[in-house]
């Protein structure tokens, strides 16, 4: 559903041949809400933005990637935590070790931005590599259950009768709020076949994801009955780990600050990449004019 007035409404549509053989590629149609023309059509990854997002999750590799940039992740997160064990480890005075030495030389400039990014910027790049890192763990959600019961809804299949007809998108939306009077419409899933369900999803206040709660209502699609709930506010230790999960990663959870915020920290794992290495080509030329003085 639009996240504001100006939002087209999209539909994606599931299980084409002629993507079946990725693990997810919807045929995507946005629609104008007020007048219902369809503005756009296409598959998703065949447009930039899905482009973009498929190459940051998974490389454009499919299941391939997403273990390649699980590893990336791991490796990266690493690289983070020895970081700052060598900060502190080589810092004798905590005023030195958090500031910039002024008139330095290039050496010591180039060295302090390399130590300052690191630092200051370590919780926020923590935790942005973690949650990549275990969103792409292809068992991640299976871990999580071996130390806490994941949400499970009980049957949510809708049992044809003679001449049953299937109720409208409409009630089946007016009949999930009545679940939940003061959330928001998300997404609604429509049946999948004779004996599916719709699918209504829906965000409450306090929910850390309002793109992807977790709060559902499955309803029979021919009586209207509501087969089960899910109120994500009553979810488990293990669901509610999972669902900050993504929103953490975005910076989603603290609305448009920490959109800037996470947008802001991409640019510093280039800044610690580079000056990490110009860092490193500095200690092997004196390593080198050094073994040539002997």
């Amino acid at each position: 559903m639009p996240s504001d007035p100006e939002q087209m409404l999209t539909a994606r549509f599931y299980f084409d041949k002629e993507k079946e053989h990725l693990s997810f590629a919807p045929f995507m149609v946005s629609i104008n809400p007020y007048t219902s023309e369809v503005v756009s059509s296409r598959f998703w990854g065949e447009f930039v933005m899905t482009w973009i997002y498929n190459l940051h999750y998974q490389l454009l590799l499919d299941k391939t990637g997403r273990i390649i940039m699980s590893i990336v992740g791991f490796v990266v997160l690493v690289s983070l935590i020895t970081g700052v064990y060598l900060w502190w480890s080589s810092r004798g005075k905590l005023k030195t070790a958090f500031s910039f030495k002024r008139n330095a030389s290039q050496k010591r400039f180039n060295f302090d931005l390399h130590k300052l990014n690191g630092i200051y910027w370590f919780p926020v790049l923590v935790v942005i590599v973690f949650t990549g890192f275990f969103l792409d763990l292809p068992p991640h959600k299976s871990l999580v259950e071996t130390l806490s019961p994941l949400y499970k809804p009980t049957s949510t299949a809708s049992i044809p009768t003679k001449d049953a007809k299937r109720i409208l998108v409409d009630d089946a939306v007016i009949i999930a709020t009545t679940q939940f009077p003061d959330a928001v419409v998300k997404w609604v899933e429509t049946p999948d076949g004779s004996d599916g369900s719709y699918s209504i999803r829906l965000w409450q206040s306090g929910e850390p994801s309002r793109r992807f709660p977790k709060t559902y209502v499955w309803i029979n699609q021919y009586s209207g009955q509501v087969l089960s709930v899910r109120d994500a506010k009553k979810d488990g230790s293990g669901d509610t780990f999972l669902r900050w999960l993504h929103p953490l990663h975005n910076g989603e959870a603290f609305g448009i600050s920490g959109r800037i915020i996470v947008f802001l920290s991409g640019f510093i794992p280039l800044i610690l990449f580079t000056t990490g290495m110009i860092r490193w080509i500095q200690k092997k030329r004196v390593k080198l004019f050094r073994d040539t003085k002997k």
